[in-house]
């Protein structure tokens, strides 16, 4: 068929956006929809097997660590992201790489948008979340992939991933405060909802928790009957070496060690590695007896040596992988003379990590030029990085839950007393100021959301701004 001109985002239409500030009580969050769509498509999810990665911090690492070693195992490999950074079509990705937008809309119009219209007279308007989400399950089994990485949007048991019958492996990575009019108030009602994802017989790697977070995991596995493998009693890190754009690592995982130079900097990473090494270990030891990607796993991942028999993945596949493993938006380097990094930190616990890692690698405090949405403790963000900060230039992302940046100020100077602050009107502007202030070795870190880090992104793109030291 001839695809229509309109971008995939036209063709999705007024679909209720959530992520753009739709009210939770305009379609609340529940999974019949989505259960619906997929019985409606033949359920496209259950033509492949799937990792369902779900927690606050380090869903979007983890899930690209998982897609490189596995791409580079030799499978066939769909990954589900969000949100994303400049283009849409960056959520759905094969083999690494974003699908094409045309094959997208093809997969829309010919088959997701019918049973979008079929399911609302049932159930409902349908959410944008639910819509792409299905859309990335029917564009997968088109694309014949094997193994399917799917990352939970902001949820957990209502998430629209959740939907899925049958994930072979779940991965709970960090979980901490966040969304909090949406989740829940408590640590332990954020913790009891993601960790609803677990579903009986599945494998359960649990990222480094809190103790609160780690007993609503460790309950729901128990009532589920779930397989628990906790990242603490099974990963560690023996050594690491951090350097100006990668870090050297060493990690032991089930009792294997493996040297590993990791391009995504700080201690959380690394962590995140581990995390990533283990997941691939449940896969493959999930898959055991099956027919099809079964024998493929087998046979790509045998090693003749005993002692490689418990983990069954070759060590190198995995260092290889990892050395792969890019993630935009991670304490990415965009620009030198100032060094500029962009860093997608948005909450409290997210705060903490990057001043942890702008502390290793740059070594001197930073101006930091922050934008964040309305709903986020814009405070206790800003406390998390002001002991080493050499002030605060707040900006706007032109996005509907943006907080002003006047607004913004008063609440960074709130958390942040006796430090510099700014506000300007736009990532640009504020990009311009900070290469004034700063000198040609203070750094310069744009952070607080998803959305001004893209504004950071296009920006520079399009010469808005330029670091110069005065």
């Amino acid at each position: 068929m001839t695809v229509k001109t309109a971008s995939l985002r036209e063709l999705l239409g007024d679909l209720p956006d959530f992520e753009q500030g739709a009210a939770p009580g305009q379609t609340p969050f529940r999974l019949d929809r989505t259960r619906a769509l997929l019985a409606e498509l033949g359920h496209p999810e259950d033509s492949f097997h799937t990792v369902h990665v779900v927690g606050t911090k380090g869903k979007g690492s983890v899930a690209a660590m998982l897609t490189a070693i596995l791409t580079g195992a030799g499978y066939h490999v769909g990954t589900f992201t969000s949100p994303h950074l400049l283009h849409l079509n960056e959520r759905f990705a094969v083999q690494g790489h974003p699908m094409p937008s045309e094959a997208l809309q093809s997969v829309w119009l010919d088959q997701v948008q019918p049973a979008v219209e079929s399911v609302r007279e049932r159930h409902g308007q349908i959410t944008m979340f639910e819509a792409l989400t299905v859309l990335a399950f029917v564009a997968f089994g088109r694309e014949a992939v094997e193994v399917a990485i799917v990352e939970a949007g902001l949820g957990g048991s209502l998430d629209a991933t959740n939907a899925m019958r049958h994930p072979s492996v779940i991965v709970l990575t960090p979980i901490s405060l966040d969304h909090t009019e949406i989740l829940g108030s408590t640590l332990t009602e954020i913790a009891t909802d993601k960790a609803g994802v677990i579903k009986p017989g599945t494998s359960v790697v649990m990222g480094l928790q809190s103790a609160v977070a780690e007993r609503a995991i460790v309950r729901r596995s128990q009532e589920a009957g779930a397989t628990l493998r906790p990242v603490r009693e099974r990963v560690w890190i023996e050594g690491r070496e951090p350097g100006r754009h990668t870090q050297r690592v060493i990690l032991r995982v089930e009792g294997r060690r493996m040297e590993l130079t990791l391009p995504l900097q700080g201690r959380h990473q690394a962590e995140n590695a581990g995390t990533a090494v283990l997941a691939v270990t449940c896969l493959v030891e999930k898959l055991k007896g099956r027919q099809s990607l079964a024998t493929a796993l087998r046979d790509a991942f045998r090693e003749d040596s005993p002692e490689a028999r418990g983990l069954a993945v070759p060590v190198q596949t995995i260092i290889d992988g990892l050395q792969r493993a890019t993630l935009r938006g991670r304490f990415e380097q965009l620009a030198e003379g100032p060094p500029v990094i962009a860093d997608v930190a948005h909450n409290v616990a997210s705060a903490r990590a990057l001043d942890a890692t702008v502390r290793e690698v740059l070594g001197r405090p930073p101006y930091y030029v922050v934008g964040m949405a309305a709903d986020k403790d814009h405070a206790a963000f800003a406390q998390a990085l002001s002991p080493n900060a050499q002030g605060f230039i707040c900006v706007q992302a032109n996005h509907p839950r943006a907080m002003p940046a006047e607004a913004l100020a008063e609440r960074i100077k709130a958390g942040a007393p006796g430090v510099s602050v700014e506000s300007f009107a736009s990532v640009a502007d504020g990009l311009r100021a900070a290469g004034i202030r700063a000198s040609q070795s203070t750094p310069v870190v744009v952070t607080g959301s998803f959305h001004v880090v893209a504004a950071a992104l296009r920006s520079l793109q399009e010469g808005q701004w330029e670091m110069s030291s005065g």
